[in-house]
């Protein structure tokens, strides 16, 4: 079963953030300060509970002195963890908002093919949740693991320099349980994997449900369709309780590790303050640091095992960020040809369905797209300016794809496409700026009507929206809606009645 290295989630998550771009300065700095506070808290509970006891000890002395010297100490630990802190979640809100923003930006610019190839109901709904889990070991777990390192490195080398005794119980019974905590690593990424996997199988299913409930009631397809979701459920429900069993497993054996490796540091103390070798306000100041060692270790070894259920999600997103993308442009980025070329010419075009790692598997040709698989094979085509052209032809016989590579929302494997003398592979936006486009179903998005026509040309004024709405005849039935173009339509136009709403082609003309 695949897993991943320390070495390669912390250089996953690097390469994911692009190490905030500038703002891995504040970053650092922050994450430092937050992570090391844990191991300041213990020289701070050490020095706490020696002061006590040499005050409860002595019953008079320098208590003013000791008092002020805590105090003092609390204050500088106060500070280090505000600014840290202010620092730190500063720079992960930043982190985070670009993380999203790239991964927006990357869907709204991914080639229409890869999409064919990739999307299924769940997927953007997994995409999602990635990254949420990238978030997280950003946030959260990179500054535990640092948290870790600082108090158990720091601690191991104050007390190899203050009792050497206590600093190898903490680094043993640390590593011990180090090596617990890495029992079930194994098994929790196969988990957390397939568990992301059912999940997003019932979120399918349940869009298909709701998307097809006309057909689900017309054939009376209710118990089919929810002994299908029933079944997508208890896939997610029982590795959902593959994983808490792991979970609830790891829970304990923290939980045990830290109970054990704090009584018996108290107990090796407490040896040593018998035999002599330490007087108990020493052994209280030192327990604390003995106690980060071996808990410092411990923490490592469960975090590694936890980030086994973001490995696969980091990797998703970062193969979702190494995908091509369509560069933005402007409609009027290449103006047309001065000669007379062709309104639309195809020269040898070819397209299959088929999505880049399977096309590097498959050896069947010399562009590695199966025969079976083309929906066009070596396409020619002249169409002169002014002529009137159908294209008609059986279901599955390549119109919709011809079209979509015209618009060139898909590009070719093979051949070149051209409009208006525009090479359609090399500026797209240019080609659509040429082409008027209603197409089988029209998007309807939730907001006004007139903000759903006004988005296609944004500087356009309310003339200009209603005399395209006047064109495509909805202008009278937008006047009669009793806010008229302010009304709101809905997802999909679910708040408009019937065809009104769904397949609307007012915005496609403008």
């Amino acid at each position: 079963m695949k897993t991943v290295s320390f070495r390669e989630s912390l250089a996953g998550i690097c390469r994911l953030y692009g190490f905030l771009k500038g703002q891995s300065l504040l970053y650092v700095v922050g994450l430092i300060l937050v992570s090391a506070f844990q191991l300041f808290s213990s020289l701070f509970e050490g020095q706490l509970y020696s002061t006590v006891t040499r005050i409860g000890q002595s019953g008079e002395g320098r208590i003013a002195e000791q008092l002020f010297f805590i105090c003092g100490f609390l204050a500088a630990l106060v500070v280090m963890r505000v600014v840290g802190t202010i620092f730190y979640l500063r720079s992960v809100a930043r982190g985070d908002e670009a993380l999203r923003r790239r991964l927006g930006r990357t869907l709204v610019r991914m080639p229409l093919s890869i999409w064919y190839t990739r999307h299924s109901g769940d997927w953007m709904a997994i995409l999602g949740k990635d990254a949420d889990e990238a978030s997280g070991v950003y946030k959260d777990q990179a500054n535990m693991l640092l948290a870790c390192i600082i108090q158990a490195a720091g601690g191991l080398m104050l007390l190899l320099w203050m009792n050497p005794v206590l600093a190898a119980w903490g680094l043993i019974t640390g590593l011990g349980y180090m090596w617990i905590g890495f029992l079930n690593w194994k098994r929790m990424y196969g988990y957390e994997n397939r568990l992301r996997e059912a999940a997003g199988g019932m979120a399918e299913q349940f869009s298909n449900q709701i998307e097809g409930r006309w057909v689900s009631r017309f054939y009376d397809l209710q118990t089919v369709l929810s002994g299908k979701m029933d079944a997508a459920r208890k896939e997610y429900e029982d590795g959902g309780e593959r994983s808490a069993r792991v979970s609830a497993l790891n829970g304990g054996l923290n939980q045990i590790g830290y109970t054990l490796s704090y009584s018996g540091t108290l107990i090796v103390g407490l040896i040593l303050v018998n035999a002599g070798r330490l007087t108990l306000p020493e052994m209280l100041s030192m327990w604390p640091l003995s106690l980060g060692i071996a808990f410092g270790l411990l923490q490592i070894g469960f975090l590694f095992t936890d980030y086994q259920s973001t490995a696969a999600a980091v990797g998703r997103l970062q193969h979702v960020f190494s995908l091509p993308c369509e560069e933005a442009g402007s409609a009027d980025a290449c103006g047309a040809s001065d000669k007379e070329e062709p309104a639309v010419r195809l020269e040898h075009v070819s397209f299959c369905y088929e999505a880049p790692e399977e096309k590097a598997e498959n050896t069947s040709g010399d562009d590695g797209c199966d025969r079976k698989k083309y929906a066009l094979r070596d396409c020619s085509l002249c169409i002169r300016k002014g002529e009137r052209v159908a294209f008609v032809g059986e279901s599955g016989s390549g119109k919709s794809t011809l079209m979509k590579l015209l618009l060139g929302f898909y590009r070719p494997q093979e051949g070149r496409i051209e409009v208006d003398g525009i090479d359609v592979s090399a500026s797209p936006s240019a080609v659509r700026g040429r082409i008027s486009y209603v197409p089988q179903k029209s998007q309807l998005f939730d907001d006004s009507i007139y903000e759903n026509i006004a988005m296609v040309r944004p500087e356009s004024g309310r003339e200009d929206v209603e005399r395209a709405a006047a064109r495509s005849g909805a202008d009278e039935f937008i006047r009669q809606l009793p806010e008229g173009y302010e009304t709101r339509v809905g997802e999909d136009g679910g708040r408009l009645s019937g065809d009104s709403g769904r397949g609307s082609p007012w915005r496609e003309p403008f």
